[in-house]
């Protein structure tokens, strides 16, 4: 939040131009660094505030659900994302604006809830679901000057990642049971008196 705030005020202080120029700019690879450079401009301070919001609120899920790992979830995606928008998004245009990560990090989310299975991963799936299931036209051609194929890699990067990142911090909860063929025999089970009457095999 503070980088993306900051290359805004930076650009607005100058007051010399656009940095537009530092947008995602698709196989072009003389500008192989837009591919990390893209999310951090905005057109403007509207269009940097609408992607304020869900960062702050999706990025607080990650932290609630991979803890510790959280940096490595967030660089990953933060990567992903740009790698797919530089490979596959339209080429005769400049990508900007974080909300390729914002659809990275609902899209991980979401499919999070579905592949970990754990309840934590499946109500932060369900609450990004309600939340932003509307962003699902944003991955449609439907709206000019919007970048609709930013946002559908973004997505892809977010559900290739909730995949590899499946069994990342889950909490394993191990349930010890006794061998039942370490030599006790439990047929004798007094139920009324909540007592086992152990006897070992061939001395009873």
């Amino acid at each position: 939040m503070a980088l993306i705030w900051g290359v805004e005020l930076v650009e607005r202080l100058l007051g010399n131009g656009s940095f537009v120029w530092m947008g995602t700019h698709p196989r072009h690879l003389n500008e192989w660094y837009t591919m990390l450079t893209g999310a951090l401009v905005h057109g403007d301070w509207m269009h940097l505030i609408n992607n304020t919001y869900p960062l702050l609120i999706l990025g607080f899920f990650i932290i609630l659900l991979f803890e510790r790992y959280s940096w490595l979830v967030f660089l990953s995606t933060y990567l992903a994302s740009g790698l797919l928008i530089f490979l596959f998004a339209r080429g005769n245009v400049y990508h900007i604006g974080a909300s390729g990560v914002v659809y990275c990090w609902a899209a991980f989310l979401a499919a999070s809830g579905l592949l970990r299975k754990d309840r934590l991963s499946l109500a932060l799936g369900l609450v990004v679901a309600f939340l932003y299931g509307g962003m699902i036209w944003g991955v449609l051609p439907i709206q000019e000057g919007v970048s609709w194929d930013g946002h559908l890699f973004g997505a892809l990067a977010g559900i290739l990642l909730a995949y590899a990142f499946r069994k990342l911090n889950k909490k394993k909860r191990e349930v010890e049971f006794e061998d039942l063929d370490d030599g006790y025999d439990f047929d004798n089970y007094k139920y009324g008196e909540f007592e086992y009457l152990r006897e070992k095999r061939g001395e009873g």
